[in-house]
């Protein structure tokens, strides 16, 4: 299996619009600039994505990603959901429909924001699926089995997903116990880091990093969806050895 980091950042990425920085980040280290948090999965039992934020095309286009068919979302916020208009020039150009699987949350507020993609007349280009934790999910024209499970984000139900030995998890603050059962000894763990204090907005911070790794027991921690606080070479040498911050175009092979 080998995961492509296409984006590593938080929901405003690094820098910010209008190249705005309010940290002392060092952005002529090019892992600290950062798109939108999103991942491409490749196995030889077929490939999908992970989320489909605003940069979603230079995400694609920039690390040659075209041959998927599947794409797995986490939830609703704007920085996950964001490119998902892109998805009907991708299905036209490659000829299949692309599906997008997500909690039922997820999915209104898709059909929501992008209604005109589901007016009739527009069928055939984008598929949506509910999704529920803890059923196993089959992704189509694959052999992939995913097993969604639930985090909270904020006051959010989100979903994240182990596959085989390995568990992505997107923005969280805490879990329950269903979900926790999953989550020992895995091979790799990716999860967020979006600061290093606790900032009270559902998300994951440096002191909660240590207790999970140090409870969960993983061999492999790779830490996503880092904010303009995160400089990369500074924060490294903070985090727990087994892990290693994300970048755009970090492969991981497992």
């Amino acid at each position: 299996m080998k995961i492509t980091i296409l984006g590593s950042g938080a929901a405003c990425g690094t820098p910010n619009a209008c190249n705005i920085l309010k940290t002392d980040i060092d952005l002529n280290n090019p892992k600290n600039v950062r798109m939108r948090s999103s991942a491409f999965f490749e196995t030889d039992k077929g490939n999908f994505m992970v989320e489909c934020g605003p940069d979603f095309r230079h995400q694609t286009c920039r690390f040659n990603v075209n041959n998927f068919e599947n794409i797995f979302l986490s939830h609703q916020h704007f920085d996950h959901i964001g490119g998902i208009w892109e998805l009907v020039r991708v299905s036209s150009n490659i000829g299949k429909e692309i599906n997008i699987f997500g909690n039922e949350e997820t999915i209104k507020e898709v059909e929501t924001c992008f209604y005109y993609m589901f007016k009739q007349g527009k069928e055939g280009f984008v598929k949506l699926n509910i999704i529920e934790p803890y059923k196993e999910l089959k992704l189509p024209n694959t052999d992939i089995s995913l097993m969604p499970l639930n985090f909270t984000h904020k006051d959010k139900e989100i979903l994240g997903f182990k596959l085989d030995n390995m568990v992505y998890t997107p923005d969280f603050c805490e879990f329950n116990d269903e979900t926790s059962k999953y989550l020992y000894d895995l091979d790799l763990w990716i999860f967020e880091l979006t600061s290093l204090q606790d900032i009270k907005r559902g998300h994951n911070y440096l002191s909660q990093t240590f207790d999970l790794v140090d409870k969960y027991n993983p061999k492999k921690v790779v830490l996503n969806h880092l904010s303009e606080e995160i400089d990369f070479d500074k924060v490294s040498k903070m985090i727990p050895l087994n892990s290693k911050l994300a970048y755009d175009g970090m492969e991981i092979k497992i």
